[in-house]
């Protein structure tokens, strides 16, 4: 699902790369080995008190009980609460991936995207590759929190982002029609009128992950001995699971009696790809105003190297110790754009002005047909600031198999080192909205699977509830097809809401079956004509 080049370090976690093409190296590295049994299409679904484990293996069951468990089962997307939300085109940001870079499936017209965290903000960028319009990003926070390459990426491409912006409905009929969003204050409260209305079919909901972890707590509690790896244990970058997996394979290693030592250096370094956006420094224009060189607006402290490592003539260094130094160039250029092609930000242009015309190369990853060779196209600064206006002179393929675009403009000699991109979508900053509509709690549905409002649920919590248990039985609240798997945050939110502390509240207790099981499982064999049942 991740088409994007990876973050991180080019000798550490394969940045650079696309996250497809990881995948398909991390696995060929298992399978490479004959002593390991690879089980594809085969979810685990419970783990129980006797120290087995069941596992659905190609649509049968079976039980397996093994010595350790490593669980690196990823995370799941945080969900809002909001009348409509209930509504067909309301879903999660990772979701949309799946279908569009994974399925190949077209799910959406226009979106309108709530979290500015890298997931929104990736994904926000991988709908505009897929030819889907993305009228806007809406954050709460005063900032996005994700990285700031992931947020000029999508301002470059004309999409608007509101900061303390939140959404307070989508409305139609049997799907989404439009979405309303609201300016919020630091309380977080909104502000009426401030609302503005989208017309949209889908509403991306991208406001964080939570571990996949519910083997993980039972296996320990039944005494197997258990590791997590990636998400699973700490939401972070892709880029980190790799790295903190190498670890924690060696200490299962250790573990297991087996000779083996964790490098000191390894502990640094994977602090350094977890660590969080840090600080942003002011846009400095090249040194030099001739010949041909590269022009690095990655201006903010992240865990980033490859632009480092692939300039064939070394004139690209980190400006501190770490990895989460700024790059900076100093040296020699042969425009090679190498720089270009691998920057996982697309924060790297070359300027060429050893000819009578001055080109601007551009990293290009939009649909082939955005733009054709002769067009008259929109230049913009990376806060996605009108400069004027470029010639496409050509389009190349990168030097590097990563499917990456050159673009190439001629540009004004004075804009050339501003321009980061080119605008292709008119910014839509909304229709303003006819005031807050009031809605009752009954309005909101809290548990899809069994239609639960949060007004059912805040009446009983006020009864005296603090047990999580005690709504199963009365509404069959997180018992639905999913588990509890969207719900389970939400009401835990509505007791902090009622005022119950959350450390008084008992938890929903972990039960097999952790996904849906059909009952031609447990059949003992595959069945091939389903008439038979």
């Amino acid at each position: 699902m991740q088409t994007h080049n990876f973050f991180g370090s080019e000798k550490d976690c394969y940045a650079g790369i696309r996250g497809l093409e990881i995948g398909e190296i991390l696995s060929n590295s298992v399978e490479s080995f004959s002593s390991v049994e690879v089980w594809l299409n085969s979810p685990v679904v419970g783990v129980f008190v006797d120290g087995y484990v069941g596992v659905v293996k190609n649509a049968v069951y079976k039980l397996v009980k093994p010595e350790r468990i490593l669980v690196s089962s990823g995370a799941r997307e945080k969900s809002l609460a909001f009348p409509g939300a209930d509504l067909p085109g309301v879903y999660g940001a990772g979701a949309f991936q799946t279908l569009v870079n994974r399925d190949g499936v077209k799910c959406a017209r226009s979106v309108l995207i709530v979290g500015g965290g890298n997931v929104g903000l990736i994904v926000a960028y991988h709908a505009l590759q897929a030819g889907i319009d993305v009228v806007a990003v809406v954050e709460a926070l005063p900032q996005c929190g994700g990285y700031k390459v992931h947020l000029d990426k999508i301002k470059i491409l004309g999409v608007p982002v509101f900061t303390s912006h939140t959404i307070i409905s989508a409305e139609g009929k049997d799907h989404v029609e439009k979405a309303v969003i609201v300016q919020i204050d630091e309380n977080f409260n909104p502000l009426p009128g401030t609302e503005k209305m989208f017309n949209v079919d889908t509403v991306l909901i991208a406001v964080g992950l939570t571990p996949v972890n519910e083997i993980a707590v039972k296996s320990k509690e039944y005494g197997i001995p258990t590791y997590t790896a990636g998400d699973a244990c700490e939401i972070a970058e892709a880029s980190s699971a790799i790295f903190t997996g190498k670890i924690t394979g060696r200490l299962i290693l250790k573990d297991m009696g087996y000779s083996v030592e964790v490098p000191r250096e390894w502990e640094k370094i994977a602090k350094l790809l977890q660590s969080k956006p840090g600080k942003v420094y002011d846009f400095r224009l090249p040194e030099t105003e001739r010949g041909v060189y590269p022009v690095i607006r990655c201006v903010e402290e992240i865990p980033c190297d490859p632009c480092i490592t692939i300039c064939v003539k070394d004139s690209i260094k980190l400006a501190g110790d770490d990895i989460t130094a700024i790059p900076l160039f100093s040296g020699e250029c042969t425009g090679c754009a190498r720089c270009v092609s691998i920057c996982p930000g697309l924060a790297i242009t070359i300027v060429d002005r050893r000819k009578d015309d001055t080109i601007v190369v551009l990293p290009w990853e939009m649909p082939e047909s955005i733009v054709k060779v002769g067009d008259k196209v929109k230049t913009v600064d990376f806060d996605g600031h009108l400069f004027g206006t470029a010639t496409v002179i050509s389009i190349k393929n990168s030097p590097l198999k990563n499917k990456r675009k050159l673009l190439h403009l001629k540009v004004s000699p004075e804009e050339a080192d501003y321009i980061a991109g080119i605008r292709i979508k008119e910014p839509d900053y909304g229709t303003p909205g006819d005031g807050i509509q009031q809605h009752e709690d009954d309005d909101v549905i809290i548990c899809r699977c069994e239609r639960i409002t949060k007004k059912q649920i805040v009446q009983h919590i006020k009864t005296g509830c603090s047990d999580f248990n005690s709504l199963k039985a009365a509404f069959r609240v997180g018992m639905g097809a999913c588990g509890g798997k969207t719900c389970t945050e939400l009401v835990m939110r509505i007791f902090r809401e009622v005022g119950v502390p959350l450390g008084n509240v008992e938890p929903s207790t972990i039960r097999p079956f952790t996904q849906e099981v059909p009952i031609k499982a447990f059949l003992g064999k595959a069945i091939k004509n389903e008439t038979t049942l």
